[in-house]
């Protein structure tokens, strides 16, 4: 947050953000039984509209996603973390 866009430094924004979040999903999956997968995207805000979408197969019973997105004057972020349990 607060930082202007750098496209050199973006790569490793995404890198950090994913592994920071797949960390913090992981210290709540107390008995260990779902596979994580994160994904990151870093890109510059000059105005243009940007669309991410996904299709999967899995269990609606005990699978599920989400994503949060950030926007400033200069950049976008937008992450999605995907829960996977394992039988």
């Amino acid at each position: 947050m607060g930082k202007p866009f750098n496209q050199q430094e973006s790569t490793g924004w995404c890198k950090d953000i994913a592994d920071e979040t797949k960390a913090e999903l992981k210290n709540l999956d107390k008995d260990k039984r779902y596979k994580f997968l994160v994904q990151c995207v870093v890109g510059q805000n000059i105005g243009q509209g940007v669309r991410v979408g996904s299709r999967q197969f899995w269990d609606e019973d005990t699978d599920d996603v989400t994503w949060v997105s950030y926007v400033n004057d200069s950049l976008f972020c937008m992450v999605s973390a995907f829960a996977v349990y394992l039988y």
